[in-house]
Parts: structure tokens; C-alpha cells; sequence
């Protein structure tokens, strides 16, 4: 297998990433964030007096559901983690405000079962009644509204309602390209025809005045209508079309766009790593099979269902460049969101594309096989359509 020399690869991870190692071996960096965070690039925190090297990057919060194997595992094991309890309690400020049916709601859609089956019910026995069989009438209405309610106690006996669980395993990853927030709604273009003329500032009352245009309006209607009994016996003529023609004139559409609404939110990543050390390697490995593993859902114990994918809470952050204390032990500032882009909703992994290599596929002498460039896609949807009131008015705070 063709492989580049070492200096080779240096300068290709240097005109890539911009930070290549003399040698590839595992170098350890001392960063100043959550050990529970995978990253790239490894020193996309790392402390340094004149700032930070990496101001921008994007972190990837995981939700996993509560009812999986993996969250149930987190519960069991951060009982009494005060992390723990506090990325809960911010996922739960997240989750509440969403324009989304939740878990929490199977019980209550269980219920309505019931009474919608009853109410249909009701109607029928309602009709046998009116039509004077009133022995089928009660035995419908006594069968229709047994069986919506035992439908009803069933489906809430199994209800297997999950919530969410923020999971500590979060990606961060260094912004490569920059970020995007595009919004879509959907509109139908509908002609109302006539009718659109009471839309008109006094256009109804110059219709009745003029009653020149009025009756042609009519009369045109009428011949056009006229003109397709012609055309079913099959004779070709088109009178309508021929008014228009010399008439030079056509009827207005009154067309609207009538709103319907709207689109999902979609949010696309690519990212290409070029690990400079072991440590550095290792981790993108990790990143990648932490996307792969919550992008894909669980069997259940009796493999009759298959648990929802985990979702993902991604936010744009800028690593302050404020350095505090001593310069042989100081530290950065805490990175925080950066309000100056939109903030994006919980979301699900629907692509994910993994290339080992660019124009080659070159590996990394002595490591058996690394690949010595991996380029990532991503394509996320947002879980919720957006309102007005979900977008709100400051823009620091705003999706």
C-alpha cells in the first residue's frame, strides 16, 4: 500500500488542520474541559497566554432515551452526580419549551382513546335509535363502548412512556465551515377566482356599478361553459379561448398564496480530521462512533419494537480569550454560547457519511492501517416547526 514519508504527511496535516506534530506518537495536552467531552482537535482548549487558539467550535449534546440501554445505564450510574442532575435540569428547561408531542403525553393520548371511541359510539346507537331499532341501537352502543374502553386500558397498562436523558458524553468539534440558519415555509398558490373581488377596497360596489363589465364577466362564464358540449361530442372548438384571443383581455385570477407550514429545519456539518498524535487519533475514532451508535435505534427485549435514535442539542460556542491567574497556572475563562448566531433545537441524525482519506487512501506508518485523513458529513433535522414565539424577539436568544 502506497504511503506518504513522514514529512510528507506533516506538511498535508499542516495545510489541512494546521497544527501537525513533529512526530505522530502520543503526545498528551493539557485542556481545560469536562474529560467526558470527545473534541478535536486535542487541543482545541488547550491553555495558552496570548489566547485561545480555537475560538469557535460546536458542541454536540446527546439525548438518549430513558427506556435505552444507554440511558438507563447514565440513571443508575450518576444517581447522586451533581453534573448529572444539572445538564437534567437544563435539558428539562429545553424540552418543556419545545413545539413538539412528548413522551410524557402517551398516557393522556391512551385515554382519549376512550372517549373518542364512545363518542363514536354514541353516534351510531344515535342513528339506529332515529331509524326506531332501539334493541341494536343499545347493544352498539353497549359493544362500540367496551370495546374503546378496554382499547383504551390496554394501550395505558403497556404504555412504556420514555423521557430523555443528557447524557455526559458530549462531542465538541472545531467550526471548519461556517454556520448556517436557513428557514423554510410552505405556501400553496390557490386562484379564488371572483370571489376575490370582495377583497378589493370598494371593488365590490364598482362591480355592481359597472354593469357592462359585469355582464361580460357572466357571459363569458356561460360561453365557455356552453362551449364544452361541443367538445365532448367531439368536435374541437374552443370559444372561451378565442374570446380571450380577440378580447385581448383574461379573467383575473385573484390568486393568493395561501399559507400551510412550516419546514423542518435542517443543519449540515462536515468536518475533516487529520489526527497529529495517537491520543488525537483515538478520540476522532471515538467522536465518530459516538455519532454512528445515537444515530441508530435499539431493539427491545422481545425484539417486537425498536426504540427512537437518541436526539442531539447542538450549540455554536466562542472560547473566551480572558486568561486568568498566573501564567504557569492559569486558566480560560468558561466557553459559553455564542449569541450571535441562532441557536438551533433538539434534533435527530438523519445522514451521516464517513470518508477514509481524500483523493487516496493513505494510511499512517506504524499504526496498522489509520487512516491519515477522515472527512465527516452530517445532516441534522430539527425535531420542532418553529413559531413566532419560539423565535422571539431578542435576537441573543433566539432560533
Amino acid at each position: 500500500m502506497p504511503s506518504l514519508t513522514e514529512k510528507d504527511l506533516i506538511d498535508n496535516r499542516e495545510a489541512a488542520a494546521g497544527k501537525a506534530t513533529d512526530n505522530f506518537q502520543d503526545l498528551k495536552a493539557t485542556v481545560a474541559t469536562s474529560p467526558t467531552v470527545h473534541h478535536y482537535p486535542s487541543d482545541l482548549h488547550v491553555e495558552r497566554e496570548q489566547g485561545a487558539t480555537y475560538p469557535h467550535s460546536v458542541i454536540f449534546y446527546i439525548n438518549a432515551r430513558s427506556n435505552s440501554r444507554v440511558g438507563q445505564a447514565a440513571i443508575a450510574e450518576n444517581a447522586n452526580n451533581a453534573q448529572f442532575a444539572q445538564a437534567q435540569n437544563r435539558l428539562t428547561a429545553e424540552y418543556t419549551g419545545q413545539n413538539r408531542m412528548k413522551s410524557e403525553q402517551y398516557a393522556e393520548i391512551a385515554a382519549s382513546v376512550g372517549a373518542i371511541t364512545a363518542g363514536v359510539a354514541g353516534g351510531a346507537a344515535l342513528k339506529k335509535l332515529f331509524n326506531g331499532d332501539l334493541k341494536s341501537a343499545i347493544g352498539s352502543f353497549i359493544e362500540k363502548g367496551a370495546i374503546g374502553t378496554a382499547a383504551a386500558g390496554v394501550i395505558a397498562s403497556v404504555a412504556d412512556s420514555s423521557t430523555q436523558v443528557r447524557l455526559l458524553s458530549a462531542i465538541e468539534l472545531v467550526t471548519q465551515t461556517p454556520p448556517i440558519a436557513a428557514y423554510g415555509a410552505s405556501y400553496d398558490q390557490e386562484d379564488v377566482g371572483a370571489v376575490g373581488i370582495f377583497g378589493q377596497e370598494g371593488g365590490f360596489m364598482e362591480a355592481l356599478t359597472s354593469p357592462g363589465a359585469s355582464a361580460e364577466y357572466l357571459a363569458r362564464g356561460a360561453i365557455s361553459a356552453a362551449a364544452q358540449l361541443p367538445a365532448a361530442a367531439g368536435v374541437n372548438i374552443n370559444v372561451g379561448a378565442a374570446i380571450e384571443a380577440t378580447s385581448k383581455k383574461v379573467a383575473n385570477p385573484y390568486r393568493e398564496q395561501l399559507f400551510k407550514n412550516m419546514e423542518f429545519r435542517k443543519h449540515s456539518f462536515s468536518y475533516q480530521f487529520a489526527p497529529k498524535n495517537k491520543a488525537e487519533l483515538e478520540s476522532v475514532m471515538e467522536i465518530i462512533q459516538l455519532f454512528k451508535y445515537h444515530m441508530h435505534p435499539e431493539k427491545t427485549a422481545d425484539r417486537l419494537f425498536l426504540i427512537y435514535p437518541s436526539e442531539f442539542q447542538i450549540e455554536y460556542r466562542y472560547n473566551g480569550t480572558d486568561f486568568v491567574g498566573p501564567p504557569d497556572g492559569g486558566q480560560f475563562t468558561q466557553t459559553s454560547r455564542n449569541t450571535w448566531l441562532s441557536k438551533i433545537g433538539s434534533c435527530v441524525l438523519e445522514n451521516m457519511r464517513v470518508t477514509y482519506g481524500n483523493q487516496d487512501f493513505v494510511t499512517i506508518k506504524g499504526t496498522y492501517g489509520a487512516p491519515a485523513f477522515i472527512n465527516m458529513e452530517l445532516t441534522f433535522a430539527e425535531t420542532e416547526l418553529l413559531t413566532n414565539d419560539r423565535i422571539g424577539q431578542n435576537f441573543r436568544d433566539s432560533f
